[in-house]
């Protein structure tokens, strides 16, 4: 992890800051993710629903990968596939949790999760499943990453993700008793409803979709 030295950098108008240091120098591995130029360098995001610092902004101190649709960005998805598709073939991996997906680019995810299914595939590994982490309680967003209607902007972008977390179910809509947070549900302090709602309303996307995983 970079390290921004006594200063916390934080996103500004795109500006790029400067990288830090590395707390160990055999680290990270594979060698080619110590390259500075492989990290946006942005400065931590403020606004985790605004363009383009989400995706260009770092996640505290979590820095973020230069992802973009360019020859860095697709060095640095490259060597992510191959690193993953190394534990596939060493540890018999059968599944992946994408991590912070609406923080990667729509291009960087689609490739990401196109390599390393096929590569599961020649592993004979038929139903590898790859979901993702898009933290937000907006089911318009969660039909952006999966079916068959997924988009970004105007375009068309299979994420070729399984499912994503319900982070609908875990966070609920404030004032509304029958689209309560699960936890409210489970100490007993809201009834059940939200669960139906939740079941129910897989059930119509997958009915509209004809193939859609399980958002849990």
């Amino acid at each position: 992890m970079g390290l921004p030295g006594r200063f916390s950098y934080f996103y500004f108008n795109d500006q790029q800051f400067p990288f830090g240091s590395w707390r160990r120098n055999d680290r990270p591995l594979p060698d080619e993710l110590r390259n500075p130029d492989w990290y946006h360098r942005r400065g931590q995001i403020r606004n985790y629903d605004v363009s383009p610092e989400t995706e260009h902004g770092d996640i505290s101190s979590l820095k973020d990968y230069a992802n973009d649709d360019d020859a860095i960005g697709s060095a640095v998805i490259n060597a992510l596939i191959k690193a993953h598709c190394y534990w596939i073939r060493e540890a018999d991996v059968d599944g992946f949790r994408v991590d912070a997906v609406k923080h990667m680019g729509a291009l960087a995810c689609s490739r990401f999760c196109s390599n390393i299914r096929e590569y599961a595939y020649s592993l004979g590994k038929r139903g590898f499943f790859l979901y993702g982490e898009v933290a937000t309680p907006s089911d318009d967003v969660y039909n952006r990453y999966i079916g068959q209607n997924t988009s970004v902007g105007d375009g068309t972008v299979f994420f070729g993700l399984d499912s994503v977390l319900d982070f609908r179910l875990a966070e609920g809509i404030p004032g509304d008793d029958n689209n309560a947070p699960l936890r409210d549900v489970l100490k007993g302090f809201k009834g059940p409803q939200t669960l139906f709602n939740r079941l129910e309303a897989q059930r119509e996307r997958a009915l509209n979709r004809v193939r859609l995983g399980a958002i849990w």
